[in-house]
């Protein structure tokens, strides 16, 4: 087995172990305090069968006393209570009971497959790959559950999907399709923390498609072989000449004098993620859609702040909000209904980082007053990335 399957592994069961905290600590709502002494008892007893049962009747009453058929959204509070009991599961310190964490989250996604927006998807695929082995038939399992996470996620949950899938094929020398290339590109680019440790558990030779050029001279990059990395990045940018992030790689790589800001003019539109979107000269996000982009200041900007210029047009007058993240930092911007169009700036208190990431996503309100002819979007004419010098305090 190559050297890289151990530390996938490993990577995989951490994954497990970090993600069921998070679901069972950081994503917990306010609710019926009984349901909630009953999750703390299902992460910390050393035996859970007692109050895995009294959390499934719990569970089992929302569902019954719904009376949806499965699929319905009047079936998210059942299916959120079963999500919620695999995440106590899966929070568990010994890692035991396994089995009952995947099967309540199957049933989490067979009540309401919507329900945390892909996460029990993601759980379950994760789940799966940890079990496999060589040849095992789990790995088809695991790799359909992480593919359907993007059905109801458009942000940094499926990319990190698209990842996973990426991994189990390299591990299993499954052959990849061009998708596999530009899933793998999208996450490193889009999600990734550390994009040359993301990439090292890829031989070079897997990589084809649109973005074979820029994953190829990342990973010469992270090999250290800046000379192939340059080959690489030159005529991959030949061909995509606005990808600032081959472009920062290029200059690392080459040694050559950096810009202070990639992309040099602040223009995000010139190479972004947004699979809620779509174009008519202009780029229309569409509700509950994601736009996500990377920016790279390479020198010391601790005197310095970063600001978003954005200009957006909403022809159909109705209010919506804009929730925008820059690294771990979240502003929200309301547009009132009568706002038709306009332009903002959005200043971030954190200092940037060498590289950095930007998500801003869309909700739009009064959906269920549109009619079929009318589409929940907003035009987003420009979004500019501004560093400037942080005014020193008096």
């Amino acid at each position: 087995m190559p050297s890289y399957s151990i530390k996938i592994l490993a990577a995989c069961g951490l994954i497990l172990m970090l993600t069921g905290a998070a679901l069972f600590v950081g994503l917990r709502q306010p609710g019926d305090d009984y349901f909630d002494r009953l999750l703390e008892d299902i992460s910390s007893q050393d035996e859970i069968g007692g109050a895995l049962a009294k959390a499934d009747a719990y569970a089992d009453f929302l569902a019954s006393g719904l009376g949806a058929e499965s699929g319905g959204e009047e079936l998210r509070p059942a299916a959120d209570a079963y999500f919620r009991i695999a995440g106590a599961i899966l929070a568990r310190a010994d890692g035991r009971f396994q089995e009952q964490a995947r099967n309540h989250l199957e049933e989490a996604v067979r009540l309401y497959p919507a329900v945390r927006h892909g996460w029990p998807q993601f759980q379950l695929g994760t789940l799966l790959e940890s079990r496999v082995q060589n040849g095992d038939p789990a790995s088809a399992a695991a790799i359909e559950k992480y593919a359907s996470v993007s059905e109801y996620d458009s942000g940094e949950l499926a990319l990190k999907a698209g990842y996973r899938i990426c991994l189990l094929k390299a591990r299993l020398s499954i052959p990849w399709e061009a998708s596999d290339g530009l899933s793998l590109y999208h996450y490193l680019r889009f999600a990734s923390e550390n994009m040359l440790d993301d990439i090292r558990p890829f031989p070079a030779n897997v990589f084809q498609g649109a973005a074979a050029g820029f994953l190829k001279g990342l990973s010469a990059c992270a090999a250290g072989d800046k000379n192939a990395a340059a080959e690489f990045l030159r005529e991959y940018l030949s061909k995509n000449p606005k990808d600032y992030g081959a472009e920062y790689f290029l200059h690392l790589s080459g040694g050559t004098a950096f810009y202070p800001l990639y992309p040099e003019n602040g223009d995000l539109l010139s190479s972004f993620y947004a699979p809620r979107s779509f174009r008519d000269g202009r780029l229309l996000l569409l509700h509950d859609g994601r736009l996500r982009a990377d920016a790279y200041v390479p020198h010391d900007a601790m005197n310095e702040k970063i600001s978003l210029h954005l200009q957006v047009k909403n022809p159909l007058q109705r209010p919506f909000r804009l929730l925008l993240k820059w690294n771990s930092e979240t502003k929200s911007l309301d547009i009132p209904t009568d706002c038709k169009d306009g332009s903002f700036d959005i200043l971030f208190d954190s200092a940037p980082q060498t590289r950095n990431l930007i998500d801003i996503h869309l909700f739009m309100e009064e959906l269920d007053s549109l009619t079929p002819n009318e589409a929940s979007w907003i035009a987003v004419n420009e979004l500019r990335l501004i560093l400037s010098k942080q005014e020193p305090a008096p």
